[in-house]
């Protein structure tokens, strides 16, 4: 059986992703910091027969998350990064505290989530890892959607083959 391991599966387009996996026939396991959101995800998913693994964890804990979920369920197939926050105010008027924990659960987060998958993937010589997106760093108009910009270029550029994803 597969595994997938998604951030942020606990709402919109993440709970949508895991669900489409569970019913897929994948082992899922959810990474994010809203414990109600985790169980309704985990129950969502159980529905299809498989098992499923909850971690309640934020952007510095995925490594430990990683490893808890290969000891729980297995090696890991699929890892996506989904994670995000965001704050759509006019630039000028976020405060740092607004700007530090976007970075920290966005940017960071998929840092940090890629460089964890890497860590179980790469000996392995297998894996995909996935970076999700938005339209967030095109939006229109005077206000700034700080949220996924940041990983636009860094997104393509992981997007490169790499010894343990597949092309």
């Amino acid at each position: 059986m597969s595994v997938m391991v998604i951030t942020g599966g606990t709402a919109g387009a993440g709970k949508a992703t895991a669900l489409r996996f569970a019913r897929a026939g994948y082992h899922v396991a959810l990474i994010a910091r809203d414990e109600t959101g985790l169980q309704e995800a985990q129950q969502a998913c159980e529905r299809f027969g498989i098992k499923t693994l909850a971690i309640s964890a934020d952007a510095g804990a995925l490594q430990r998350a990683a490893g808890e979920v290969e000891a729980t369920l297995g090696a890991i197939d699929v890892w996506i990064n989904n994670a995000m926050t965001t704050v759509l105010a006019p630039f000028r008027q976020m405060s740092e505290e607004e700007f530090r924990r976007v970075t920290e659960v966005t940017y960071l987060g998929y840092v940090n989530g890629t460089r964890a998958a890497l860590e179980v993937m790469a000996p392995r010589d297998r894996g995909v890892i996935i970076q999700a997106g938005d339209v967030g760093g095109r939006w229109p108009g005077g206000r700034f959607p700080c949220n996924r910009p940041t990983v636009e270029p860094r997104r393509r550029s992981a997007a490169l083959p790499m010894p343990c994803v597949p092309n």
